[in-house]
């Protein structure tokens, strides 16, 4: 039997716990390892997160996160590139296992985040006879339309397969993101669990749509489209502002952008440029990186958070807008199939075409009255997924892997986690 009270490594080098969220390499990974770890934190277990720090700290000292949970900074040494990370895992391993020796501490089971962390987390698991729990976030299969690099696409697609092989268990947020897994990467369906993320119900919560819209300086009259996440490619947002284009009969509506590196990003420009060139200069407003404490207020002042990305493996901003009582139109990524199904909590585009996203965008206009009632029903919808029952389905996943179960069956006999509909959530 496992232990009651869990030691566990998390290993995540590409990207940190700790930084300005928005920015390049700060997104929604970052996001799940701060809140799954500090939730298993307060569950009781340990975790120590090997990972680099905000600002590419390193040095001797660990920094806690919360109860149970410390950071154990990795870089400087470690490169930004997803690519120079695998290539120098051994390098890697070798600060992981002095920083670990140093502190005396043993671990249960390794959980490695993203696929260039996987090859380091390997050789550790070999040093300390411990599993190895994967969990890629995104995947090579995934991002195989977006003109990436593709002599990094086909190493990392190889080292996805490798891991899905060696690994004793892989954990992926959304059901379409485990057929991607199992379809490409070859990996064994028994194996493979599907645990959702969660949300900060804290946090994110409405708040009076009139006073919101006042902070922000947003017309009562206005119809108001907003847009959370980074600036990247995939995100789509080139997608959303031609699908905007297309609805110009209706005067009042306007697109909030919240994200990017600031005034300075190159993108950022690039993308006011192509707004300003069909007409949508005036009804574009890019307010940069806004920080987690004043989102609520965003989501409380628009009528709609439209997700057009070409890939998600999940979808955090879905939870988050639904949470503060906010509708959501996205296109057919990650979580959006089973979160938006049945139109209950927004609207599913059915397409990637630009016409696609103006229809479910215009529909959503259309027929979502916003009132605090709908917002308190929008909010009830996505009560069982906080971040207590998103580390509750992981540590069944963990506890299966430690008691010589397979994953799936593991985390199927707990009531914590589902297939990411939300109907096996939170239930008493």
């Amino acid at each position: 039997m496992p232990p009651a009270r869990l030691s566990i490594a998390m290993v995540s080098l590409h990207s940190g716990p700790l930084g300005p969220l928005g920015a390049r390499r700060t997104g929604g990974l970052s996001v799940c390892l701060r809140e799954l770890s500090r939730a298993l934190g307060r569950a009781g277990h340990r975790v120590d997160l090997f990972a680099p720090a905000a600002g590419g700290a390193g040095g001797e000292a660990s920094i806690p996160l919360a109860d149970n949970v410390r950071l154990l900074p990795v870089a400087p040494g470690v490169p930004a590139r997803p690519l120079e990370i695998h290539r120098q895992a051994e390098g890697v391993w070798e600060t992981i296992e002095r920083l670990r020796r140093r502190l005396g501490t043993g671990y249960d089971l390794v959980h490695s985040h993203y696929w260039a962390s996987g090859r380091a987390a390997e050789l550790a698991c070999r040093a300390w006879g411990a599993p190895h729990v994967a969990t890629f976030h995104t995947l090579a299969a995934g991002k195989r339309r977006l003109r990436e690099d593709r002599a990094e696409l086909l190493v990392r697609l190889a080292a996805e397969r490798r891991l899905a092989r060696i690994c004793e268990a892989l954990t992926v947020p959304s059901p379409r993101e485990r057929d991607l897994l199992t379809t490409f990467c070859r990996a064994a369906a028994p194996r493979t669990a599907v645990v959702p993320w969660g949300v900060d119900l804290e946090r994110f919560r409405p708040l009076p749509r009139r006073e919101s819209r006042a902070r922000l300086g947003i017309p009562e009259e206005a119809e108001v489209v907003l847009y959370v996440g980074r600036l990247a490619p995939e995100k789509g947002l080139k997608r959303l502002l031609a699908a905007l284009a297309r609805l110009g009969d209706r005067a009042p509506l306007r697109l909030i952008v919240v994200g990017g590196d600031g005034a300075g990003d190159p993108r950022r420009r690039l993308l006011a440029a192509w707004a300003e060139a069909r007409g949508l200069g005036g009804r574009v407003a890019f307010r940069g990186r806004v920080e987690p404490e004043a989102l609520p207020l965003f989501y409380s002042a628009a009528d709609l958070l439209a997700l057009p990305s070409s890939y998600e493996s999940f979808g955090l901003v879905i939870l988050e807008a639904l949470a503060c009582g906010t509708p959501v139109a996205a296109t057919p990524v990650g979580a959006a199939e089973t979160l938006l199904r049945g139109g209950r909590r927004g609207r599913l585009a059915a397409g990637f075409a630009p016409d696609d996203l103006a229809a479910a965008i215009a529909a959503l206009l259309d027929t979502h009255l916003p009132s605090p009632l709908m917002a308190a029903a929008l909010r009830r919808s996505v009560a069982g997924f906080g971040w207590p029952q998103a580390a509750e389905g992981m540590l069944a996943v963990y506890r299966a892997v430690l008691s010589g179960q397979e994953a799936a069956r593991g985390l199927e006999a707990g009531e914590s986690a589902c297939c990411g509909c939300g109907r096996g959530r939170g239930r008493k």
